[in-house]
């Protein structure tokens, strides 16, 4: 595997993902783990993310429709060393585009009636 430029591409696929293509944001992530030592495996997958790269180049996002001013709204959502192999925290993102529904909030609430009572 010394042979073969992981870090390289794994380098190329995060200079592309960082404007105009996020949708691998997730996949070079994971692949960005093992670049002190990659195996087979893993350079297969980085050369099926450029594949994927390779045959999406042409599709990309049109924002249109309405002529006012256009509404995106970010929502995110974290965990904090929930991975129990090697404690890592995970994220995620959607972005929603000009919004026809109401947002609906959820809250993680505790069931427990000792604190429910001495909350209220």
């Amino acid at each position: 595997m010394k042979s073969i430029p992981y870090a390289y591409a794994i380098g190329s696929i995060m200079y592309a993902m960082l404007c105009p293509r996020p949708d691998v944001a997730y996949s070079i992530s994971v692949m960005s783990r093992y670049q002190q030592n990659p195996g087979e495996a893993h350079w297969v997958a980085v050369k099926n993310i450029l594949k994927y790269l390779r045959r999406t180049k042409d599709l990309f996002l049109v924002f249109g429709g309405s002529e006012d001013e256009i509404s995106v709204t970010e929502y995110t959502d974290a965990s904090f060393q929930t991975d129990r192999d090697d404690f890592r925290s995970k994220s995620g993102y959607v972005f929603d585009h000009d919004q026809d529904q109401e947002l609906k909030e959820s809250v993680l609430k505790t069931t427990d009636p000792d604190h429910q009572a001495k909350t209220s």
